[in-house]
Order: structure tokens, then C-alpha cells, then sequence
């Protein structure tokens, strides 16, 4: 007996000390995780500058007179494409080339077919405006929302000690649809806002109502019933309600199924919304050069 009573404290210290170098390690991950996405952002960045360069049109005219153009690439965006006959690369192995944009009323082709340059347009169909989409939109907002998720419900609680009843593996499953329903809802309202300011502002007004016809902080029997209504086309009420079951009370992926399905069912919905929008105002920025 004494021997099992004066070997209980240095367990206890060897569990502590484990669970310090477990956190130790998760940090270590997450900010490893951002430095790399931070450096491969960077290094896009650079790479596209060092590929691509905006002139004026005028410039583009004069080097079609002097024969300093290779090839031309009009997208159907009205973006244009100019490779000049000096042959550049970068260190991707990219070939370099100067970019302009149409101008309203101006007669490209003829410019084009009076010179002695190889010339193409690139005619975007949808399939490839959908995968810009994703591209250019929805893959940077998810990355930097999944590390900032990840962070906020699994970093954060363990550095202080918060209670987390729920299996992390299924937190994460249950976290990865409200995240992207999420992203989609928050891209498809940026395309309603005409001013940078009204989004903020949008924010601020509904995030205390949100969280309040949630049912979090006040009963559902206290709500009327068309609050209730309204609250399920917002992600935060799915999410707050599955997360608060698994978290809090222990609840298991399949008995949080029905918010988790909703989850689901709000992201497509909201993806297509979004690439709705998207495609909407290509449309109208060609309309405004044609």
C-alpha cells in the first residue's frame, strides 16, 4: 500500500507533463500551419508578379505597331494577354507577358488581323468559371477559416483547461459543413453589399439577434415561431445547436445527425447561390466592355 501511494504523485506528474507536451506539440502544428500558408501566399504572390505585368492599352497599340509582339490571348473576361517577342521566364518556368484589358468600342480584331501576330480567344465556359470560383474564392477563405476553427475549438479550450465532452474527430467532421456552409453564405452576401462598409455593418446588427433566436442564451419556447423559422437559413443555429450537444453534453455524430445534415443542405445551397452571383456579374462586367 505505501509503495502504490507514494507512486501515485509521480504519475500524476508524468500525466501532466505529457499533457504539457501535447499542447506543446498541437501549437507548435498550428503555427507551423500558418507560416506555411502564409509563406506559400506569399510566394504566389511573388510568382504572379514576376509572370504577369499590367500596361496601358496604348502601350499594348504601340508594341503591335513596332512588332514587338509574339502572341495575343483574349479571354472572353475582356482581359488580353500579350506576349512579347523577347522571350521571358520565371522561375517557375512560366512564360512572361504583359496584360491589358479592352476597351469599350475599340476594334481589336482588326488591330489584330492588319498585324503579323499570332492571336486566340480564350472562350470561358461555365465548368471553367466554376472552378475559378473555387479557386480564387472558396479554397483561401476555407483554408484560413479551418486553421482559425481549428484554433478557436480545440487550441484554445485546451490551453485553458475548458471541458469538452465530445469526441475531437467527430467535433471536426461536425465543424468541416458548418465551415463551409459558412464560407458559401458569407460569399454569396459580399455580391448584395455595393459598399466595402456593409458588410461590417451587416455583422454587427445581426450577430446579437443571430445568437439570440439560436436558442443559446434564451429558450426556443420564449421564441415566436417565425423567428424560429427564419433562424434556419443561417448556419449559426445548426452549428450553435450541434456543437453545444457534441461539446457539452457528450453527444455523438449520429445523434446530432439531423443539424448536421441541415449543415449539408445550407452549403450546396449556398454554393450554388454563390456561383449564381458569381456568374452574374461576369456577365455584366462584359455587357459594360461590349
Amino acid at each position: 500500500m505505501e509503495n502504490n501511494n507514494e507512486n501515485q504523485p509521480l504519475k500524476d506528474g508524468d500525466d501532466n507533463n505529457k499533457n504539457k507536451k501535447n499542447k506543446q506539440k498541437v501549437i507548435t502544428i498550428v503555427v507551423a500551419l500558418l507560416a506555411t500558408l502564409m509563406l506559400v501566399t506569399m510566394f504566389s504572390s511573388v510568382v504572379q508578379s514576376t509572370s504577369r505585368k499590367e500596361i496601358k492599352y496604348s502601350k499594348f497599340l504601340s508594341m503591335l505597331e513596332k512588332g514587338e509582339v509574339d502572341e495575343v490571348e483574349v479571354s472572353s473576361k475582356g482581359m488580353i494577354l500579350i506576349y512579347p517577342k523577347e522571350e521571358r521566364y520565371t522561375l517557375t518556368g512560366e512564360k512572361f507577358a504583359y496584360w491589358t484589358m479592352v476597351l469599350s468600342g475599340d476594334k481589336l480584331q482588326e488591330e489584330l488581323e492588319a498585324s503579323d501576330v499570332d492571336w486566340k480567344v480564350n472562350d470561358e465556359s461555365t465548368n471553367s468559371v466554376i472552378v475559378e470560383f473555387i479557386v480564387s474564392w472558396v479554397l483561401p477563405f476555407a483554408l484560413i477559416y479551418f486553421v482559425m476553427g481549428f484554433w478557436v475549438f480545440f487550441i484554445v479550450p485546451r490551453i485553458f483547461s475548458l471541458t469538452q465532452i465530445g469526441a475531437k474527430s467527430e467535433l471536426m467532421l461536425f465543424l468541416f459543413p458548418f465551415l463551409l456552409a459558412c464560407v458559401f453564405f458569407a460569399i454569396a452576401a459580399s455580391f448584395l453589399s455595393r459598399e466595402r462598409e456593409q458588410p461590417f455593418l451587416l455583422f454587427v446588427f445581426t450577430s446579437v439577434p443571430l445568437m439570440f433566436i439560436s436558442g443559446i442564451s434564451w429558450p426556443k419556447e420564449g421564441i415566436a415561431g417565425y423567428w424560429i423559422a427564419l433562424s434556419k437559413i443561417f448556419p449559426s443555429t445548426h452549428g450553435i445547436d450541434g456543437f453545444v450537444k457534441m461539446n457539452n453534453m457528450g453527444a455523438t455524430l449520429g445523434e446530432v445527425l439531423p443539424e448536421y445534415l441541415n449543415l449539408w443542405i445550407l452549403a450546396i445551397i449556398y454554393f450554388i447561390l454563390a456561383c449564381l452571383l458569381y456568374y452574374r456579374e461576369i456577365v455584366k462586367s462584359r455587357k459594360v466592355r461590349s
